[in-house]
């Protein structure tokens, strides 16, 4: 028998009266830590799919504070990005 279970990053709400925010206010290691986590869970693309899709959906919105989340976010996955450039070479499966 095979387990179903995974550990999963939880979701933080924010203290806006509506919404979420996919933006962490974490050190850089720590998130580095994370991107680490979701390539070693074979994860990561699916995870940045999400964190894109979101993304998609808060620009759509047109609330400017989502579009600021938005920026900050794709700042952040830019450094992971550059991070995994420096450390990894993508392989067909």
């Amino acid at each position: 028998m095979t387990s179903a279970y995974a550990v999963r990053s939880p979701v933080f709400f924010t203290g806006a009266p509506f919404g979420f925010s996919f933006v962490r206010d974490m050190p850089r290691e720590d998130a580095f830590r994370r991107v680490e986590f979701h390539v070693a869970s074979g994860d990561y693309f699916g995870t940045l799919a999400t964190l894109m899709q979101l993304m998609a959906d808060a620009i759509a919105s047109g609330d400017a504070a989502a579009k600021q989340r938005c920026i900050t976010t794709l700042k952040e996955l830019s450094e992971d990005l550059v991070y995994l450039q420096e450390r990894y070479a993508i392989r067909k499966k």
